[in-house]
């Protein structure tokens, strides 16, 4: 599982970082298409990251997990 630091844009909405509309990785920007999935995870020390799956468009499908202290990770072929 490879996962890679990524600068993400947000659609803004009632809270901060409500949403992805698209991330750069490796230079290039990559728009979201369709919010598949989020949930909240929370580890055994009580550590918590987001989780967003999403569909680019194109039809790749990413992960993307926020993790304090981390930022923003993002997973393709998973």
């Amino acid at each position: 599982m490879r996962l890679t630091p990524v600068d993400i844009i947000f659609y803004s909405g009632s809270r901060a970082d409500e949403r992805p509309a698209a991330f750069v990785l490796d230079g290039e920007r990559v728009e979201v298409e369709r919010l598949i999935g989020e949930r909240l995870i929370e580890g055994p020390d009580r550590s918590r990251a987001r989780e967003f799956t999403l569909r680019a468009v194109g039809g790749r499908v990413f992960r993307l997990i926020y993790k304090d202290g981390e930022g923003y990770l993002v997973q393709e072929d998973f």
